[in-house]
């Protein structure tokens, strides 16, 4: 289990590594608003335009909050996706007649924990009081809890509910999650044959919050097309279909292209 320190170094790395990756594909950023926002859009002059999820491999697929209620002894977990919170309520496990993350973790957990408050030093020196929820000490006392083979097909439809009918994962390639508006020569969504743990939910302590995270612990369980998983070969899927990438609906502005900078080939990116 990583301390908090090394949490966030790993945090802010990744943050970084996929920041850049974005701008390759979508160019300079122009403001997402929270963290479901739509990363980028790929765009068809007759089709219309389709939202794309983008990161590395790494990335957090999903995000969700679990709870530890001390005054009730009640455990709860949540996610504003609609499709994946309704699928934390009915989750099962191989070998367990418990149903639903909230029951998982009160198996795994129990009861007891109660939330608290730590110092963490600042990035200009400083101390900060942290408020820690009584879920996260649970975690950071009896580490992580996870279930692994999370259905992929609960992945690819709780994308489409909200517009993103593309999947772009560097290093693996550009893939569509069932609906394929746009008529891109992709695959779908998805993991290799037999994979070792395939997708998982996992619970986390973020910055004092009871947190949880949807990932992929084991990164070559995930399919690569070989034909998109460069940024020469997304060029020329787009080229081939008449598409192209860009940070909005329209595109990317011209303005943010040459006032933020663009160090290379553009011609995937609509600019407006």
């Amino acid at each position: 289990m990583f301390k908090l320190s090394e949490w966030l170094m790993i945090y802010e790395t990744y943050a970084e590594g996929g920041a850049k990756f974005e701008v390759e594909l979508f160019g300079p950023e122009h403001g997402k608003l929270g963290s479901h926002a739509t990363d980028g859009y790929a765009i068809h002059p007759e089709r219309g335009h389709a939202g794309v999820e983008a990161g590395l491999p790494t990335k957090d697929y999903h995000q969700f909050n679990f709870h530890y209620d001390h005054k009730n002894e009640v455990w709860s977990a949540q996610a504003n996706n609609v499709t994946l919170h309704n699928y934390l309520q009915d989750v099962q496990v191989e070998g367990s007649n418990r149903v639903g993350l909230a029951s998982h973790l009160e198996g795994h957990y129990g009861h007891g924990h109660k939330p608290s408050e730590r110092t963490r030093i600042k990035s200009n020196g400083q101390p900060e009081v942290v408020k820690v929820q009584a879920g996260a000490n649970a975690y950071n006392k009896m580490g992580s809890f996870h279930i692994d083979h999370v259905d992929v097909d609960m992945i690819n439809k709780s994308y489409r509910e909200v517009g993103k009918h593309y999947v772009k994962i560097k290093g693996h390639g550009l893939f569509h999650t069932g609906a394929n508006p746009l008529k891109l020569p992709v695959q779908k969504f998805g993991l290799v044959k037999d994979p070792k743990r395939g997708f998982s939910l996992q619970t986390r302590d973020k910055k004092g919050r009871s947190s949880g995270k949807l990932t992929l612990p084991i990164k070559s369980d995930l399919k690569v097309d070989p034909r998109t998983k460069d940024i020469e070969g997304v060029r020329s899927v787009l080229a081939s279909a008449g598409a192209k990438f860009g940070r909005t609906p329209q595109g990317t502005p011209k303005s943010h292209m040459q006032d933020l900078g663009y160090a290379g080939d553009s011609s995937h990116i609509l600019t407006f």
